[in-house]
Order: structure tokens, then C-alpha cells, then sequence
């Protein structure tokens, strides 16, 4: 196994743009936890995972988890430089405007025949976050969501669209990156860009 928690730390986008990751929360509990990136050898891709008792090459960040027919947020501060959550599959991710200490949110509910509810997940974005508010020439929001109009093509599967979302805290605050990996093949089918 090789550790890359280096060359993530050093460059975590310019990392992301050029190595797939996959993802895995067993064990991760909603906030602050530490993680380890590695691969076997050469082998797309870089594992994400929780570090273990017995890892010594580890780095803190927030998760933000989901939970099925449900919502969780989590507020980022100044005790990690990276938020994670697991890969959007038809939920939404939202970020509010609180540049040093935002809250995050992931919502997936879903219609009896397992369906994503975009009515009900937006319903509960506006109770969460707010309304959107009309000025005389645009309308403005406390949030920067992305939902799954965003990433999925109409009729496509959500599963073939993963769409990861990680957290950076720079200077000027977080900025929340989306991207496509395909967790398979290794393949980067989208490099990140910028949500807020």
C-alpha cells in the first residue's frame, strides 16, 4: 500500500484533477475524523477512508454523511482544511454563504417507488436555509446548492453520474469542489470545479 496523504495535502485540487479516488465511510462519524489516501501500487483508484488506530500518516477533515429519506448538516470550522461526504447519487449538497464557518447539507429523500423527491428535498433546503429572495434584477439566495439536474442527464442513471464534493479551506474561507471519479475504472470524468 502506498499513502499519498502528501500530495493531497500540498495540492488537494490540483490532486483530484489527476487522480481518481474512491470512497469509503465505514467507520467515519458525522464531523471532525481522521483519514488516510492510499492505493495498492499503481492501481486506480486512491482509496479514501477512515485512518485506523494504527495509522501514522493521517489528516483531519469534516464528513458529512446522509442518511436515506432524511437530511444531515454539519457546520465547518478551523479544526480541518478538507470537508468529505459520500458521492451524490441523485441527492443535493448545499452551502451556505458563511464563508470561515459554513454550514453543509446533504439531502436525499426519495418517492415510495425510490425515486429522488426533488420536491421535498428542495421544500426542506428552503425550511434549512432560507428562501430565496427577488431583488429588481436578480434573485438571491443564502445557499449555493447543487442538485441532481446539476450532474445527471435527463433519463440517465444517477449511479453512472457519481458526483464527489469535497471541501478546501483557504484564505478566504471554504470553497466546495465538485467532480466526477469514476471509483471502477479510475477514470476522472469531470475535474473539479468550483460550486461556490
Amino acid at each position: 500500500m502506498s499513502i499519498h496523504n502528501t500530495e493531497f495535502l500540498r495540492d488537494p485540487v490540483g490532486f483530484l484533477g489527476s487522480k481518481a479516488i474512491a470512497f469509503s465511510s465505514v467507520g467515519a462519524q458525522s464531523g471532525l475524523n481522521r483519514w488516510v489516501l492510499e492505493a495498492e501500487g499503481d492501481i486506480p483508484p486512491i482509496m479514501l477512508r477512515i485512518a485506523k488506530e494504527s495509522d501514522k500518516d493521517t489528516f483531519p477533515a469534516y464528513y458529512l454523511p446522509y442518511q436515506t429519506n432524511s437530511s444531515c448538516q454539519i457546520q465547518l470550522g478551523d479544526q480541518a482544511s478538507f470537508m468529505f461526504t459520500p458521492p451524490l447519487t441523485g441527492c443535493t449538497f448545499v452551502i451556505d454563504k458563511k464563508w470561515f464557518t459554513p454550514m453543509v447539507a446533504h439531502y436525499n429523500y426519495q418517492t415510495e417507488k425510490g425515486d429522488i423527491d426533488q420536491d421535498q428535498i428542495n421544500q426542506n433546503v428552503r425550511s434549512d436555509f432560507g428562501p430565496a429572495t427577488s431583488g429588481k434584477i436578480f434573485v438571491s439566495a443564502n445557499y449555493y446548492p447543487v442538485t441532481k439536474s446539476d450532474y445527471v442527464p435527463e433519463d440517465e442513471d444517477a449511479q453512472n453520474h457519481r458526483l464527489y464534493v469535497v471541501g478546501v479551506r483557504g484564505k478566504t474561507g471554504w470553497t466546495m469542489y465538485r467532480m466526477k471519479h469514476d471509483p471502477f475504472s479510475g477514470e476522472i470524468k469531470e475535474a473539479p470545479s468550483k460550486i461556490n
